[in-house]
């Protein structure tokens, strides 16, 4: 996987806040970069992919998905929830951020939904995973 280059980062408006933190948190970042960083603070770091360019998205992305799969977020019950909501803000906003990567987000989502427990994510709280995930897969072939 190649590093997406700062030109990836350059957007046809303005950047505010938001779009620079996200720059500042992940260009020239490698994958093992990234994801250290998703592990130290998923719900911190999350934001950030809504600021993100479609070449840096997909790139990053994949870190995210990697944590959740691993052991590490074993506990981490913010993380699912994070990425489910980015999720469905990409599937509403950004559609074409999802080409080229459907598998991996697929498995993903697969994962969330049958690992609620395992991530320690009281569903009073965050909703019932499988429920969420159902209804992403919903409008995703829909869309």
């Amino acid at each position: 996987m190649t590093i997406p280059s700062k030109n990836s980062w350059t957007y046809l408006v303005p950047t505010g806040w938001d779009e620079e933190s996200a720059i500042e948190h992940f260009q020239g970042k490698s994958f093992e970069e990234a994801f250290s960083l998703i592990e130290d603070n998923a719900l911190f770091y999350s934001e950030d992919f809504y600021y993100m360019p479609k070449k840096p998205f997909q790139f990053y992305i994949k870190a995210f998905v990697e944590y959740l799969v691993s052991e590490k977020s074993n506990g981490d019950s913010d993380a699912p929830s994070c990425f489910l909501a980015l999720f469905e803000y990409i599937l509403d906003e950004k559609g074409e951020f999802l080409s080229n990567i459907e598998g991996i987000l697929d498995n993903c989502l697969a994962h969330i939904a049958h690992n609620q427990n395992w991530y320690d994510a009281d569903a009073s709280i965050y909703g019932d995973f499988h429920n969420r995930v159902g209804e992403i897969r919903s409008r995703w072939s829909h869309a």
